[in-house]
């Protein structure tokens, strides 16, 4: 249907949507290249006799803001050097540039490892293909490196198809494209460094500070390959070499490494993280300390409120109550306000808890409680402070307190 408005056609439908949007070409901007930068940069001194740690914190602080600003950290190296962090490329170029620090003369340059992310892949086409090869095919994909994994057969040296890929990059990729092949990276997690002077983790022999120890029975005398003792382990004591990798440290070690690659963090964290996990909960520490010892309590109900009595007696069945060993072989019991007419005493154990005494409990008529008291006046239902002092009451196992007698209650007097 069509209708004229002030000279106008239109249409009775709806008013047109908005058209959906098209398919557009996104331009791919090079995301590699913004990234490829030395994020970590060592200053070297040129004086051999001072080193860069040795200039004045507050100096080399000056300087490093002058060029970079505030934005960057800042750590002492064993080797004497200062490594710098830093965020932007900016910061990396102007840092690049420093010649002094002070009044000594410096260089700066890229450090070698941690400027770079390591990936692995593995692709049987490329099996025959050099290292070289592959790093200058993947060299503008960020690749720097390229290193095959070999492994040893029959003391042979064998190819395998999985190829270690260091990349100038602050992120791994997910994957690469050599040639038409589509390569996943996965993360390279290297094992334990170990030390081949003092045979512990955590550093080389280049820097190593402690004794020389052999790698096969921890013998401080003698080398590794002369030794005839039985293994030992310098780590973990076992009885194996300190190279084995049955070694409870060196799977340790190697635990924190992967944390460390996986979750991006550093190794002290991921250190307390691996060691954490290993402890296990709060709960489960618990569980498999010492069993806590059990007292005795003694649990004595005063109150005479029925209902607070019926509450609290509930909890009677879990707590181990110590009562006083009896004195004769007869024990007088009483039932209190509104219990009823008979009711059994608790158990009385001795050392011996395989033997209980027996509870001996004679009846006697409610009249007769009047020959107990001396004031014949006194309501029998609620005796009096000399009732209670001649007529000993045990505690009721009802739980509903002490102090009253009422009908029909089992009990013996202790007066001839």
């Amino acid at each position: 249907m069509i209708l004229l408005v002030m000279g106008e056609k239109t249409d009775s439908k709806k008013p047109d949507r908005p058209q959906k949007r098209g398919r557009t070409e996104v331009v791919k901007q090079d995301s590699v290249l913004e990234t490829r930068f030395p994020k970590f940069l060592v200053i070297h001194s040129l004086d051999d006799k001072r080193s860069a740690a040795k200039v004045s914190p507050f100096v080399a602080a000056k300087v490093i803001e002058k060029k970079v600003g505030k934005c960057f950290k800042a750590r002492k190296m064993p080797t004497g050097d200062l490594l710098i962090e830093i965020e932007t490329k900016a910061q990396s170029a102007a840092l690049l540039g420093m010649k002094t620090l002070g009044d000594i003369l410096v260089n700066v340059s890229s450090h070698q490892t941690l400027n770079t992310k390591k990936g692995v892949i593995s692709v049987d086409d490329l099996l025959d293909t050099p290292d070289d090869e592959i790093a200058a095919g993947l060299k503008e994909q960020g690749v720097v490196a390229a290193k095959r994994i070999t492994i040893r057969r029959d003391g042979v040296e064998k190819p395998t198809k999985h190829v270690v890929l260091s990349f100038n990059l602050q992120v791994l990729p997910a994957s690469v494209k050599a040639g038409y092949l589509n390569c996943k990276v996965r993360p390279y997690i290297p094992n334990p460094r170990r030390c081949f002077k003092c045979q512990r983790f955590g550093h080389g022999s280049a820097v190593c500070r402690g004794s020389a120890a052999c790698a096969k029975c921890s013998g401080r005398d003698h080398a590794a390959d002369v030794c005839t003792s039985p293994a030992k382990c310098v780590n973990c004591t076992g009885a194996h070499a300190s190279y084995s990798r049955s070694c409870p440290k060196w799977q340790e070690e190697k635990d924190i490494l992967r944390t460390k690659i996986m979750q991006n963090i550093g190794y002290k964290e991921a250190r307390m993280h691996v060691l954490l996990n290993k402890k296990g909960t709060f709960a489960e520490v618990v569980r498999r300390g010492t069993p806590l010892a059990t007292v005795s309590v003694g649990v004595q109900a005063s109150s005479p409120d029925p209902e607070h009595s019926r509450r609290t007696s509930s909890h009677r069945k879990d707590t181990k109550v110590s009562l006083p060993a009896a004195t004769g072989s007869k024990v007088e019991t009483g039932c209190f306000n509104n219990s009823p007419s008979t009711c059994d005493a608790p158990n009385i154990l001795g050392n011996d808890q395989s033997q209980t005494q027996s509870i001996q409990e004679q009846s006697m008529d409610v009249d007769n409680i009047d020959k107990l008291s001396q004031k014949p006046e006194t309501n029998p239902t609620q005796p009096t402070r000399a009732n209670k002092e001649k007529v000993p009451v045990a505690k009721c196992s009802s739980g509903r307190g002490r102090g009253t007698i009422s009908k029909g209650t089992k009990i013996e007097s202790a007066q001839p």
